[in-house]
């Protein structure tokens, strides 16, 4: 089945609130079928970051991953996370829309071909043109997921308050038509060349805007069913969005202090 490791972080009275069972107000929640344990022994320990205990836990949990595979890393700014990707073996496919910040992993990455650079947003429609609010380490498609102060306050001061980016579903990267009779595509989707496959895992970190990144991947999740991981803010309404759709496609759902949802490596 499909896996999913929610990054979650609460805000404010209400979140401890709903939080309550656990007693943190920080969360980081996995969704998954498989149980969460290698021949017998726990998978999560505390010795990792969380998004490398999602990388170990699609290395250990899907067979045609094991020996290679890419990962996605949709919001890939500062490139921590896409270095995390390399050193977890995956080929990493890295999306980034904000110019300034493409043109940094650009500088870092343009050598390495275990790197696909992507200056795109990630969405669930298009291609088309978009409006990129920039808070200096917050942009987002959806202006009010800017409600912090601090975000707000980011923005005011922006030299690029705005930036026009280009939008477009990573399915339509990802999969090609397969080419029909007489050089016609036909409806069979085949994976695109130039694209690493399988994808083993997809992690998303776009301010509110990770729905709309999924639901562009539909395709690759149904075939795929790559370990997800995400960030889930309770301030966000539409978060709980993010969870439905991703249940929708047969997800089980639970929750773990985030300095627990760290992986111990199996000697496998």
């Amino acid at each position: 089945g499909t896996n999913a490791l929610h990054r979650c972080r609460g805000a404010g009275r209400r979140a401890r609130f709903q939080l309550t069972m656990l007693s943190v107000p920080s969360m980081a929640c996995l969704s998954a079928n498989p149980p969460f344990e290698v021949d017998g022994r726990p998978l999560f320990g505390r010795h990792r970051p969380p998004l490398s205990a999602a990388l170990d836990f699609a290395r250990y949990t899907k067979p045609e991953c094991a020996a290679g595979g890419s990962a996605l890393d949709v919001g890939a700014r500062g490139a921590a996370e896409t270095s995390e990707i390399l050193s977890a073996g995956f080929h990493a496919i890295a999306i980034e829309c904000q110019p300034d910040e493409y043109t940094r992993l650009h500088e870092h990455w343009r050598y390495d071909k275990n790197v696909t650079l992507l200056n795109m947003c990630a969405s669930n429609d298009g291609p088309e043109i978009k409006t990129l609010y920039n808070a200096e380490g917050a942009t987002t498609l959806q202006r009010g997921t800017l409600n912090h102060a601090g975000e707000r306050i980011r923005h005011a001061a922006a030299v690029r308050k705005t930036v026009s980016v280009i939008a477009i579903p990573l399915d339509r990267l990802l999969w090609a038509h397969r080419t029909g009779v007489a050089g016609r595509a036909s409806s069979d989707l085949v994976p695109a060349k130039g694209m690493v496959h399988p994808v083993c895992a997809i992690k998303a970190d776009v301010q509110g805007f990770e729905t709309a990144v999924l639901q562009g991947l539909t395709e690759t999740l149904r075939r795929y069913r790559p370990v997800i991981y995400y960030e889930f803010e309770y301030r966000f309404a539409f978060s709980f969005g993010t969870k439905r759709f991703i249940e929708s496609l047969g997800l089980g759902y639970m929750c773990l202090p985030d300095e627990q949802v760290t992986v111990e490596r199996s000697p496998l």
